[in-house]
């Protein structure tokens, strides 16, 4: 997870890894279409970000970016580290406390 203030709105990040389905991809009724695969693509998980900011006194949701086919612990420094790497700005991601 992380917090700032990006132009006086506070924002609250935080993200998850999850093992991916072997079927994720876009589809044309059973055809497989695009697996969204990179290159260098082949790792089991799924790494999601999910942004919120702060309005009348609720967090709402206003964004989710996810990167596919990734080894969420091939990461040097494990996947936190990785977190850091793929999504760098503005502020280093933090484990939360348990």
């Amino acid at each position: 997870m992380r917090s700032y203030t990006e132009q006086g709105a506070d924002v609250f990040e935080f993200i998850s890894c999850r093992q991916q389905s072997d079927t994720f991809g876009l589809y044309s009724g059973n055809i497989l279409v695009d697996d969204f695969r990179q290159e260098s693509s082949n790792g089991p998980h799924g790494l999601a970000r999910y942004v919120l900011i702060r309005r009348d006194d609720q967090w709402v949701a206003i964004g989710l970016q996810d990167r596919s086919w990734l080894d969420c612990f091939e990461f040097d420094g494990g996947w936190i580290a990785g977190a850091n790497l793929l999504f760098a700005d503005p502020v280093p991601w933090e484990v939360v406390p348990s």
